[in-house]
């Protein structure tokens, strides 16, 4: 089975830098200023949001999961 193609490549902004066509083979080449990264990461940390979140969101995760589970 083949794959459909369509891969992208996504800068840290979230811009796509390249796009590879459907349906047909392709190699994706791209340029990526990674001294971007860390900027863009200190701008939106996402995962560090998720950790400071997360203990507010576990119970009611778990009283849901429960409830499906029982």
């Amino acid at each position: 089975k083949g794959m459909s193609g369509g891969s992208l490549a996504v800068g840290p902004e979230g811009r796509i830098l390249a796009e590879a066509p459907l349906f047909e083979e392709a190699a994706l080449l791209f340029d990526l200023d990674r001294e971007r990264i860390p900027p863009v990461r200190y701008d939106s940390p996402l995962l560090s949001d998720l950790e400071a979140a997360l203990p507010l969101l576990l119970p009611d995760l778990e009283r849901v999961l429960g409830k499906e589970g029982g």
